[in-house]
């Protein structure tokens, strides 16, 4: 298998229920655009080649929604409902052999171009195992794995942590990369956190 190291592939998480929005998620308005949209093209033009959205309880109106392109593939997770370590194992399992890295994201997590393109430029610079965004030494997202942890990440489960426990065991080779902007911490979870969010950002 040979690795491309210019292969690094977007994974957008956007199978969950939504119970606390009352709302699909996907489909709220962020920049002028749906949050699905928005994430999708913030991946594509930070820097990702491609993009896979994994999709679950909302699929028929994310699919009705969405921009489709011959760089966005959808992929249902049936599993949905047990849990965020089935859509993120749904997603890497459906990415190319070839890929050098992937960048991993939830749709409720809307984050600049810029963000996205500086975390993949220090990535690809000093090829850490793991790359994550900090504000005032707080972890953030998106997170970029390296491919050499491709393999794990398909066998998480929601019983072991997840990708917690990806983290703890690789502790000392993370990335971490210091931002000024909070929005690296930024996740949309209820109407409330909307608000704030679009009078923070003025959007």
């Amino acid at each position: 298998m040979v690795i491309n190291e210019s292969s690094v592939y977007g994974v957008i998480l956007a199978a969950g229920s939504s119970k606390r929005m009352e709302t699909p998620k996907p489909l709220l308005n962020w920049c002028g655009k749906s949050l699905i949209d928005y994430q999708v093209d913030s991946l594509l033009t930070g820097g990702c080649n491609r993009v896979w959205v994994v999709t679950g309880k909302h699929h028929k109106e994310i699919v009705s929604n969405i921009t489709v392109s011959e760089k966005v593939k959808i992929v249902f997770n049936v599993d949905h409902y047990l849990g965020k370590s089935t859509s993120v194992k749904k997603g890497v399992r459906s990415l190319p052999k070839d890929l050098f890295a992937m960048v991993l994201i939830a749709v409720d997590q809307p984050r600049p171009p810029w963000i996205i393109s500086k975390l993949i430029n220090e990535h690809k610079s000093k090829t850490p195992l793991i790359t994550s965004p900090t504000f005032l030494g707080r972890g953030g997202h998106p997170l970029i794995f390296h491919y050499q942890l491709i393999p794990e990440l398909k066998e998480i489960s929601e019983s072991s942590f997840g990708i917690r426990k990806i983290f703890t065991d690789h502790k000392n080779e993370i990335l971490s990369v210091p931002f000024d902007s909070k929005i690296v911490r930024l996740d949309i979870n209820t109407p409330e956190d909307y608000s704030e969010a679009l009078d923070q950002y003025g959007l």
